[in-house]
């Protein structure tokens, strides 16, 4: 297959998932295309209205994860997301950027992870390279950037970028609920 027809299909693929899936109101249909584009994902998870997803080829995603209404996920670089995550509303993942001393706009991407029992507050930005480890939050409008130091377990950040505002009580070994919106 050429190049061309390569590129054609990317962007077929590109738009059909974020111009007609992504507005599709039941939740187990969208799913379906989803993980026909090649996403990965696990039992129980839902992904609400308004995805917007780059390669979705690139991206994992566990058991009872919610992905919540107008999410940003950029696959180019890998995303792998843990069992029992919550993904607010707007939150933005992205894997992909360029080198800002870059005299030719240099491209690189860098996956993201985020470990089990996860929450990314509303609007919250995830940068590439992060690893966010088990029972991390993010709150609200706060964005994680790659840090030498990485990020603790338990912890809570907030801020940008996100910096260590207190320990999270207990050990954020649950489950998240079945919770399944008909039209959502």
């Amino acid at each position: 297959m050429g190049d061309k027809m390569k590129k054609f299909i990317h962007d077929f693929i590109h738009y059909v998932l974020n111009h007609i899936v992504a507005h599709i109101p039941f939740w187990f249909i969208r799913k379906f295309f989803y993980r026909l584009s090649g996403m990965k994902i696990g039992k129980n998870t839902m992904i609400l209205m308004g995805l917007y997803v780059f390669d979705p080829w690139n991206i994992v995603i566990g058991n009872d994860v919610y992905i919540n209404e107008n999410c940003f996920l950029d696959g180019r670089g890998g995303i792998k997301i843990d069992d029992n995550v919550s993904i607010s509303l707007y939150t933005k993942i992205l894997t992909g950027t360029h080198v800002s001393s870059s005299e030719n706009f240099q491209y690189v991407d860098k996956q993201v992870v985020l470990n089990s029992n996860v929450w990314t507050g509303i609007a919250s930005i995830i940068l590439p390279g992060v690893e966010l480890p088990h029972g991390v939050i993010l709150a609200a409008g706060s964005v994680a950037i790659c840090t030498r130091q990485g990020y603790a377990p338990m912890h809570i950040y907030s801020g940008v970028p996100a910096k260590d505002i207190g320990l999270r009580k207990g050990k954020a070994n649950y489950q998240l609920s079945r919770w399944k919106p008909f039209l959502r």
